[in-house]
C-alpha cells in the first residue's frame, strides 16, 4: 500500500516528464495542465496535514534520491515536531525510519520519538548524498543512522 509521500513522489516523479516532454514539444496548454495538476496535488497533501509534513515529505525524498530503503531524517527535528511527526508515520503506516542527524540534540529527540513510542532497532548505515564514484553513480558515500520502529 502506497502512502501519502510515496504517492506524491512517484506523482511528482511522472508529472516531471510529461513537463519535459511537453516542454520539449511546444505543447503550451499541457504545460499549463501539469503544472496546475502539480499544485493541486501538493496543495491536497499540505491541506490533509501541515508544514510538519514538508518534514517528512523532505525525508522521503532525499532517501528515495540517495537510493535508501527507510525515509530518513538528516535535518535537526525540533522537540514541537516529534508527536505530530510520529503521528503522521502512524496514519501512513510507516513502519520505519533512520535519524542521522548530525545536531547535538539527536539523544533529546531520540528520548522524544521513544516516549511517542517509536523504539531503535539498530544503528545502521544509510547511503549519504555524495556519489564516491563518477565511473560507478550507484556508488554511495555511507553515513551512521539509527534505525527506528513506529509502535
Amino acid at each position: 500500500m502506497e502512502n501519502i509521500f510515496e504517492k506524491v513522489y512517484n506523482k511528482t516523479k511522472e508529472l516531471g516528464k510529461a513537463y519535459t516532454k511537453a516542454k520539449e514539444e511546444n505543447r503550451e496548454d499541457d504545460l499549463r495542465i501539469i503544472k496546475e495538476a502539480y499544485d493541486t496535488m501538493i496543495s491536497e497533501v499540505r491541506n490533509k496535514y501541515d508544514r510538519v509534513t514538508k518534514i517528512i515529505y523532505r525525508g522521503y525524498e532525499s532517501s528515495k534520491e540517495n537510493e535508501n530503503e527507510y525515509i530518513d531524517f538528516s535535518d535537526i527535528l525540533w522537540e514541537k515536531d516529534v508527536e505530530k511527526i510520529v503521528e503522521i508515520l502512524r496514519q501512513e503506516k510507516i513502519k520505519y525510519f533512520t535519524y542521522s542527524s548530525k545536531c547535538t540534540n539527536v539523544i533529546e529527540i531520540s528520548m522524544l520519538l521513544k516516549n511517542h513510542g517509536c523504539e531503535i532497532e539498530d544503528v545502521i548505515k544509510i547511503n549519504d548524498g555524495l556519489k564516491i564514484n563518477v565511473y560507478n553513480p550507484s556508488e554511495y558515500e555511507k553515513k551512521p543512522a539509527l534505525l527506528f520502529k513506529v509502535n
